[in-house]
């Protein structure tokens, strides 16, 4: 079906004509019972003015659409959509962001929804550094592709901060409890004299229980941890350690195995074959083959 297509409604049984119109839009959305303007905006589309149809459709889809699925979606041709949105842009009542049009008052209607659900979450979660943006997305059920212009927006503005895989509101700051924050201290202690052979989190957790992995996540937003794996973390004195008898190492022979590495700072593969792995991706080493030289 499209806009401008009519339709017959008709009852099976019995078999009798209910009624028939106009589709105005082939893609609406579930119209509320609290929508007072309904049938105002029902009566722009059947009028047929391209500027009303068009900033109808994009009023109230906050993530906004790409310019070719607008002119399919409402069956105007893609010149009359794009002279119509360069005109909704001029009067500032259409933004671009990427290849996206939205509304001005849907984006804004999107930006306050995102700033609420990130302050519920920063309130219920205090030692987590921010939401994760799959959740968030899923929460206020937004489309992928809308929902990553909104926050590439947001961040560019200065309203949110993001991470790979979190998003944060400026202003949140990781807070432990007392009793939370004697847990990080024995924590960060364990770790310290741990040195080069700490625990895996799996271990750590079955000995503090599951808070044990916020509270690592922290220490290491902090400084105090370094994390090499997702489950391997080392103390910063440790790693401090380690890239000095490293480099020492190789300052002197020029290259260095796996089990050379072991040797030069006592501990075992298990251990060593990440924290070189990580050295590698941080560039202070150069792997080739067996054999580590100093990156420069």
């Amino acid at each position: 079906a499209a806009r401008g297509d009519r339709f017959v409604l008709r009852f099976y049984s019995p078999m009798r004509v209910l009624g028939g119109g106009v589709i105005l839009d082939p893609n609406a959305l579930k119209h509320r019972v609290s929508e007072e303007d309904v049938i105002e905006r029902l009566e722009r589309k059947l009028k047929g003015d391209p500027v009303d149809i068009v900033e109808d459709a994009l009023s109230v889809r906050e993530t906004g659409l790409v310019k070719d699925e607008l002119a399919k979606m409402l069956g105007l041709e893609v010149k009359v959509v794009e002279s119509t949105l360069q005109e909704l842009m001029r009067d500032q009542r259409v933004m671009q962001l990427g290849g996206r049009f939205i509304h001005k008052g849907a984006y804004e209607g999107a930006v306050s929804r995102i700033k609420s659900a990130l302050e519920s979450y920063h309130r219920a979660n205090p030692m987590k550094a921010g939401m994760p943006k799959e959740e968030l997305r899923r929460q206020l059920a937004m489309d992928q592709k809308g929902f990553q212009t909104v926050l590439s927006a947001m961040s560019s503005g200065g309203e949110i901060a993001t991470a790979e895989a979190t998003v944060k509101l400026p202003g949140h700051v990781q807070t432990l409890s007392e009793k939370e924050e004697q847990l990080a201290k024995s924590i960060v202690e364990d770790y310290r004299q741990a040195g080069v052979n700490p625990p895996f989190l799996p271990d750590l957790e079955q000995r503090y229980g599951a808070v044990a992995r916020d509270i690592t996540a922290l220490l290491t937003e902090r400084g105090e941890l370094v994390r090499i794996t997702p489950d391997l973390l080392f103390h910063r004195e440790a790693m401090e350690r380690a890239e000095s008898g490293l480099r020492k190492y190789l300052s002197e022979h020029g290259q260095m195995t796996v089990a050379e590495f072991r040797d030069v700072i006592g501990s075992s593969r298990k251990y060593v074959v990440p924290l070189l792995e990580y050295f590698d991706d941080s560039k202070v080493t150069r792997r080739a083959g067996d054999l580590r030289t100093l990156w420069k």
